[in-house]
């Protein structure tokens, strides 16, 4: 079945499945980047815990960087599906092209971030000398060289708009994989540590946008040219304004990050077990671990509503909203449901990280450390 006729006479339940899941599984893997990194970085032999906390502490920026590609690429996708709807192809071709040249703006706001801010923004969350360090040199490269990340996101809601999410998945699962293999080349091999995670995240983000693009220009239904990729006010204006919501959502979660990264910064010390010197950095390390599992989780609910942007565009600029109003009333109690089980998730999760936690420091303070050992 070809692409239009796919988002225009498919059953509402297929087409929303076959739509949501891809995106699900895209934006599960795009907090993968940052676990793999934790994972490696964990099982250094020296600064593990450090290596750890500086991950916590630079993954809000990663998220942020992803709210504004993604904000931007949802206002994109639905006024690219809508535009394809309405049959007009040289509107869709500016839509994209003005979208690239929007990507550019993004980029050098995040280059100018990773020369000038990132040291700053660093030092405002820790004051351990190491963990600055570290963390530096990690999110200065993630900024720098942040463009596999930004046009991605770009990329996706383009091929999401077109009915091809499956595409995009396929690059963002290769893209996690050539970062699981080069981590332990470049952290053990070439002893880079931090560095050397950072080198394997945005070679692997490099591969994922360079997917994305291949496919995107080797599409039928969308050709941007080189005139296409320009400024436009009236475009960009309903492209952030379409946007908008998707990113206050995703910068919601950047901000709850933040603030509970300063709140065990500055009410942790009050604990009797972390504020001990050898356990102070542990709540960080753990909670940050939890954070980014909990990102996926998550992405359950925003993966599966983005999946419907492209659908709900596509028909209204058709004139057919009595499809649109049968996707609403799928997607609204699926959506209730799993709000709720995420919060019950979320706030068992926590509860129990926590308490283990504490309960294997007080048991490891409390037991004889040689009373295992023969002589």
């Amino acid at each position: 079945m070809a692409e239009g006729n796919k988002m225009r006479e498919m059953s509402v339940n297929k087409l929303m499945v076959q739509m949501g899941i891809p995106m699900i599984l895209s934006m599960a893997l795009q907090a993968v980047y940052n676990i793999v990194d934790s994972a490696f970085v964990g099982n250094m032999k020296e600064g593990s815990e450090a290596a750890l906390n500086a991950l916590t502490l630079v993954f809000p920026v990663q998220m942020l960087m992803v709210a504004v590609g993604i904000g931007t690429g949802v206002g994109t996708n639905a006024l690219l599906a809508r535009t394809l709807g309405q049959g007009n192809s040289k509107k869709a071709a500016k839509v994209a092209g003005n979208s690239l040249f929007l990507g550019v703006i993004i980029y050098a706001v995040c280059l100018l971030f990773g020369i000038f801010g990132v040291k700053a923004y660093i030092s405002s969350q820790t004051v351990d000398p190491e963990v600055i360090a570290m963390g530096t040199s990690y999110l200065r490269i993630c900024c720098v060289i942040s463009f596999g990340i930004i046009f991605f996101s770009l990329f996706e809601k383009l091929l999401q708009a077109t009915g091809r999410s499956l595409y995009s998945t396929i690059g963002q699962v290769v893209g996690a994989v050539v970062n699981i293999i080069l981590d332990p080349i470049f952290i053990f091999r070439f002893h880079l540590g931090m560095m050397g995670a950072a080198i394997a995240t945005v070679i692997g983000q490099m591969v994922t946008a360079g997917l994305a693009l291949w496919y995107l220009f080797h599409m039928k239904l969308i050709g941007p040219e080189l005139r296409d990729c320009r400024f436009s006010w009236n475009i960009s204006r309903r492209t952030l304004v379409l946007g908008l919501c998707s990113f206050l959502s995703q910068v919601s979660l950047v901000a709850s990050m933040a603030a509970i990264n300063n709140m065990i910064r500055r009410y942790g010390v009050l604990d009797s077990v972390f504020a001990q010197e050898q356990f102070a950095q542990i709540p960080m390390a753990v909670v940050g671990i939890v954070m980014k599992f909990f990102q996926i989780i998550i992405s359950i609910v925003i993966g599966m509503a983005a999946g419907c942007i492209p659908i709900v565009g596509y028909n209204m600029g058709a004139g057919l909203k009595a499809r649109v109003k049968s996707l609403l009333t799928i997607l609204l109690p699926s959506a209730y449901w799993r709000w709720r089980s995420r919060k019950f998730f979320q706030s068992s999760l926590y509860c129990c990280s926590a308490r283990r936690m504490k309960a294997f420091i007080m048991q490891s303070l409390q037991s004889d450390p040689f009373a295992s050992i023969s002589v």
